[in-house]
C-alpha cells in the first residue's frame, strides 16, 4: 500500500492544491485512487517541499483537463525507504514530480528498474558524483567550477552533455538534448545566485529563471520522460527561501505546460508524416539517415541501421552532416 510511504498535505494546503489536483492525499482521508493520474507531486524534504507548493498553488492553472495528483511528502528522507514507493508510481505510467530529493536517488532508482532507463540526465553547475558504468548527460555545467580531468571523463560517457556557455550558444541543440530526457534531476545550483537567493551551491553566473523555465519545459516536452526530479541546497532565510521557492515553482509551471503541449510527434508515433534524408559521410563512409515531422518541423537522427533508435536532433545539425562536418554529437552515435 501507498500509504505507507507518503504523509498528507495539511487542509490549508490542500485548499490551495485543489487549483491544480483532482486527487490528493489529505489528512483524514484514505489513500487515493491513482487511476488515469499522468504527474504526481512527491516530496521528499518537506519544507522545501511545501514552500515551493504554496507558490507552484498560487498560479493560475492552465492545465484543467490534465490528472495530476498530490500525494504527500515521504516519511522518511531515507533514499532506500523511498524507492519502492517511487518504483510502484512509475510502473503505473504515472511521472513523478519529486521536490527535494538528493540527486542520487536517480542514480540508485535507475538500478533498480527492470527496464531500459539507460541515461540520466542532470541539470547542474557542477559535474555530480557518478558510476562508471552509467550514463550521463549534464547540462549546464560551469567549467570553472569543474576539475579538467573530470570534464574528460565526462566527454567519455556521454554523447550530449553542455556546458552553461554552449547551452545559451546552442539553444536549438539543447531542446533537442532535453526532447530524449527520461530521468532528469535539476539541481537548483544551476540557476544563478540572483534568481535562486537561498541555494549554497549558487554562482553570481548561472541559468536565469527565464532560461530554467524553458529548460523545463523542453524537459516537459519529452516522450521518454519518466521521471523529474528538483532539489536546491537552501540557507535558513525566510525572505530568501520565498524568492528561490517562486523561482522553482515557475519553473514547475512551465514543465507542465510543456508536458500539457506535448507534440506527440516522435517517428514511432506519426509515422505517416516523416520525411527521410540520407546522407553518404566521406568522413565515416557509412549513409546517415535524418527524419523530418513535416507536421512539427522537428528532425531525429537514426543510430544502429536497422533497428531504428532515434535521437533527437536540430536542424542546424543535419545541415552541418549535410555540409560534410558531421557534429561530434552525432558521430558519438
Amino acid at each position: 500500500m501507498l500509504s505507507h510511504w507518503f504523509s498528507p498535505i495539511d487542509n490549508t494546503l490542500s485548499l490551495l492544491a485543489g487549483k491544480y489536483c483532482q486527487i490528493m492525499h489529505e489528512d483524514g482521508k484514505d489513500f487515493p485512487v491513482l487511476e488515469h493520474t499522468k504527474l504526481a507531486f512527491i516530496g521528499f524534504d518537506k519544507e522545501f517541499s511545501n514552500n515551493v507548493r504554496k507558490q507552484f498553488y498560487s498560479f493560475n492553472n492552465h492545465f484543467s483537463p490534465l490528472q495530476i495528483a498530490d500525494l504527500g511528502n515521504l516519511k522518511s528522507l531515507d533514499v532506500e525507504f523511498s524507492i519502492p514507493a517511487i518504483k510502484e508510481i512509475l510502473d503505473g505510467g504515472i511521472i513523478p514530480i519529486l521536490l527535494g530529493a538528493p540527486g542520487h536517488i536517480i542514480q540508485k532508482l535507475m538500478h533498480r528498474l527492470e527496464s531500459d532507463y539507460s541515461t540520466i540526465f542532470h541539470i547542474s553547475n557542477r559535474l555530480p558524483d557518478y558510476h562508471s558504468d552509467d550514463k550521463y548527460e549534464i547540462l549546464g555545467f560551469q567549467r570553472h567550477l569543474c576539475e579538467p580531468d573530470r570534464i574528460t571523463q565526462l566527454e567519455g560517457i556521454s554523447t550530449s552533455s553542455m556546458s552553461l556557455a554552449k547551452m545559451r550558444a546552442h539553444p536549438y541543440i539543447q531542446e533537442a538534448v532535453l526532447r530524449d530526457a527520461n530521468l532528469t534531476h535539476f539541481d537548483g545550483s544551476a540557476i544563478k545566485l540572483s534568481d535562486n537567493p537561498a541555494s549554497i551551491e549558487s554562482n553570481t553566473s548561472g541559468l536565469t529563471c527565464a532560461e530554467s523555465c524553458q529548460v523545463m519545459k523542453n524537459i516537459g516536452g519529452s516522450q521518454n520522460l519518466k521521471l523529474l526530479n528538483i532539489t536546491n541546497y537552501e540557507i535558513i532565510d525566510e525572505k530568501r527561501q520565498y524568492a528561490s521557492s517562486m523561482t522553482i515553482a515557475e519553473m514547475i509551471w512551465y514543465f507542465i505546460e510543456g508536458y500539457h503541449q506535448k507534440l506527440n510527434d516522435h517517428p514511432t508515433i506519426s509515422s505517416d508524416q516523416l520525411q527521410r534524408f540520407v546522407i553518404h559521410s566521406l568522413n565515416t563512409d557509412a549513409e546517415m539517415i535524418f527524419v523530418k515531422n513535416e507536421t512539427s518541423g522537428r528532425w531525429w537522427f537514426i543510430s544502429n541501421g536497422n533497428e531504428e533508435q532515434y535521437h533527437a536532433c536540430s536542424h542546424e545539425e543535419y545541415l552541418e552532416a549535410a555540409r560534410g562536418d558531421i557534429p561530434d554529437r552525432l558521430l558519438r552515435y
